[in-house]
């Protein structure tokens, strides 16, 4: 897959060297196609990529087979030796060792079948590449732009009116009164409440978690730098080095990078000597930021989550997680959420919502089967499961803001994006919100 992808970046500087238009877009939709597990066939006036295609194709489910028999020993070892490992603890009345063991047998079990299956052909070529962060429900590819405000009074009104006629966006982002989608050639449509349309090129992604005083909008470009899309402004040189995969960038005093060698860069003003010494930072340490596959950022606090499952977590007043609960440990995923709370998704594919209480990290609830998809922006995180997105944090407040019905309409063939906060009043709290989404 690396080889591949590889090989599409190079004949994609050629054609855009050539100043080739079609093939640039053509290689751009197997490159798209290829992260979303599709194949779609290029015709024979494309003769280096059709026969790319083909090497690739035809490789796959021999290199599955390959390295699945190669495995074969290993696993059954190591299988064998956790099963001993979990008979031990149990008998030691170490249940919680033993039920982590437990989790590692689940989802060693679960991969093997994954891999068992994907070894034909016809299944191969179905594997969505890594890092493509589609789920397996979703069917969405590119559409136009829909949006509905909420009905609480106070609710920032947005102008949709700059993507009228669009129908090739493939994603969409909001930060208050100012969203942007990306169009499927790597341009950005968008509108802010003081600067009116804006526009920019040669952008791979939006970064959904993005905020800042003038309600800006950041993404990834091509030479994988991060860029505010108002200003045009760096705030991420990637340069010679590795390319930034995500990011939040200015989550309030912060801002965090994660490249595609596994490593992190945090910095902004809560870092150093800000100059509220209780929300300063502490540093953080090494291994909270190498070999590292999930980032998340809250308003006070920083997650990340490594290679081998290992969480961490950082924040205001110099604090640093030392105790993780047992709920969190074997994470895959994390997703930081306003203030101090957070979503982790486990190696048992479930959900779980916690949040920075005082000292420790405190574990709120089990919410299930992760779904196969999660959108997170500032209060609104909405989750794909069993065809339909709904929310998977704070329902109620949806339905507050009256975008519930909007939201239940949504299927699979949709991409949304939830922008919601809440305002404290005189014992109460108001929810608005703004529900934007791509469809066919």
């Amino acid at each position: 897959q690396t080889m591949y992808a590889g090989k599409l970046e190079e004949l994609k500087a050629e054609a855009t060297q050539a100043g080739q238009l079609n093939r640039v877009l053509a290689i751009k939709s197997e490159a798209d196609a290829f992260r979303s597990g599709e194949t779609p066939a290029i015709g024979d006036d494309f003769p280096k990529l059709k026969n790319l295609q083909s090497i690739y194709r035809q490789a796959l489910p021999t290199r599955l087979q390959q390295a699945s028999a190669a495995l074969a020993p290993l696993t059954a070892s190591y299988e064998t030796k956790l099963k001993e490992m979990q008979v031990e603890l149990t008998k030691q009345e170490k249940l919680t060792d033993a039920l982590q063991v437990k989790a590692v047998l689940d989802a060693l079990t679960a991969n093997r079948a994954e891999v068992a299956a994907a070894v034909t052909p016809q299944a191969a070529l179905q594997l969505t590449a890594p890092g493509s962060g589609l789920g397996s429900e979703l069917t969405f590819r590119q559409g136009r732009l829909h949006h509905v405000a909420g009905t609480t009074e106070g609710t920032p009104k947005l102008d949709i009116s700059a993507a009228e006629g669009i129908t090739d966006f493939i994603d969409v982002a909001i930060n208050g009164p100012c969203w942007a989608a990306l169009r499927a050639d790597g341009s950005v449509v968008g509108w802010n409440l003081k600067k009116g349309r804006f526009d920019a090129s040669g952008i791979t992604n939006l970064i959904l978690r993005s905020g800042g005083p003038d309600n800006d909008l950041h993404a990834i470009n091509n030479s994988g730098s991060v860029v505010s899309l108002l200003t045009g402004e760096i705030s991420h040189d990637a340069g010679n080095g590795p390319k930034v995969t995500d990011a939040a960038i200015q989550i309030i005093g912060q801002n965090l990078v994660l490249l595609e060698d596994g490593t992190v860069k945090a910095w902004g003003s809560f870092y150093g000597q800000p100059s509220d010494p209780n929300k300063k930072f502490p540093t953080p340490p090494a291994e909270a930021l190498k070999n590292i596959v999930a980032i998340g950022a809250a308003r006070y606090c920083a997650w990340t989550v490594n290679r081998e499952g290992q969480f961490f977590g950082w924040g205001e007043n110099e604090w640093m997680a030392s105790d993780i609960p047992r709920e969190m440990r074997q994470a895959t995923n994390v997703w930081g959420m306003p203030m101090t709370d957070g979503l982790v998704e486990t190696q048992g594919k479930t959900l779980h919502k916690f949040r920075r209480n005082g000292t420790r990290i405190e574990y709120q609830a089990d919410l299930g089967s992760s779904p196969s998809m999660v959108r997170c922006c500032e209060y609104g995180a909405l989750g794909l499961s069993k065809g339909k997105w709904q929310p998977v944090r704070i329902p109620d407040k949806v339905a507050e803001a009256g975008l519930e019905d909007a939201l239940s309409a949504l299927g699979p063939e949709s991409l949304p994006l939830l922008w919601l906060t809440t305002d404290k009043g005189e014992g109460f709290t108001k929810a608005r919100g703004n529900l934007l989404w791509l469809s066919p």
